[in-house]
């Protein structure tokens, strides 16, 4: 299923390396939504302390991430919103 054309682009923060500064405001495409998904509108998201290790290098799932896919990586994970 994919959104609305008036729905194809979001905001996000990024890094693009580990310890690189952590680009805010980013526009990116919103991925694709899995048929058993929802598309949540965030309203508000935190990033805590793993988040710090990924983008140091420590966490080993943003290592692998950067192996697989390359960058750019999207942190936070503690996110409030609406379907």
């Amino acid at each position: 299923r994919k959104p609305s054309p008036s729905l194809i682009m979001m905001k996000g923060a990024i890094y693009t390396s580990f310890h690189s500064p952590i680009t805010t405001s980013t526009t990116l495409p919103i991925p694709p939504i899995p048929p058993d998904g929802a598309l949540i509108a965030i309203r508000a998201t935190g990033v805590c302390r793993s988040d710090w290790h990924g983008w140091k290098g420590h966490d080993g799932d943003v290592r692998h991430f950067f192996q697989t896919h390359g960058p750019p990586f999207v942190p936070g994970h503690e996110a409030s919103g609406v379907i």
